[in-house]
């Protein structure tokens, strides 16, 4: 995921071409959005290509701290989601997330085609936590899933494998 902390939250565009309609994980459904964190923040796009209707693409935005003089914190004092494992994974399979602190999470897994097909929010304590995903509940492929947290929405990729 990103890591980006922008004390003087200067604003940002971040823009995404090459699909005909596009979704942020802020929410908007421009070809750009224009940004100003002042936290660690991850910025993801799903985009739908005019030639394929069946197809989704999705880009997670790196923005590499060091190289544009940000600071980074400690792992404990930011929020984080780590890829989950085993991947890909028939049964069960965890995804550790950190958060800064106790609050509620919302996490929502997404089919292929960008249909949600799982949701679940949770109060969550400061630090290493951990969701499970059970496997068999769902039909094999790929999935995305995001956790959000503090308006800040944090996404991965996950393959269900058959048995």
């Amino acid at each position: 995921g990103v890591r980006l902390f922008n004390p003087s939250a200067k604003p940002a565009t971040i823009t995404a071409s090459g699909a005909n309609t596009y979704t942020w994980n802020t929410a908007s459904t421009n070809t750009s959005i224009v940004v100003s964190p002042t936290t660690t923040t991850s910025y993801t796009v799903f985009g739908s290509p005019s030639s394929r209707k069946d197809t989704i693409d999705y880009y997670i935005i790196n923005i590499n701290a060091s190289s544009v003089g940000i600071n980074q914190h400690n792992q404990n004092s930011i929020f984080t989601v780590e890829q989950n494992t085993p991947n890909p994974f028939s049964d069960i399979s965890k995804i550790n997330y950190t958060i800064p602190s106790k609050s509620k999470i919302d996490f929502k897994l997404f089919n292929i085609i960008g249909k949600e097909v799982f949701v679940k929010s949770e109060m969550a304590d400061a630090g290493l936590n951990t969701i499970s995903i059970n496997g068999s509940d769902f039909a094999p492929g790929i999935y995305m899933y995001m956790i959000t947290f503090d308006n800040k929405t944090i996404s991965k990729r996950m393959v269900i494998s058959k048995k």
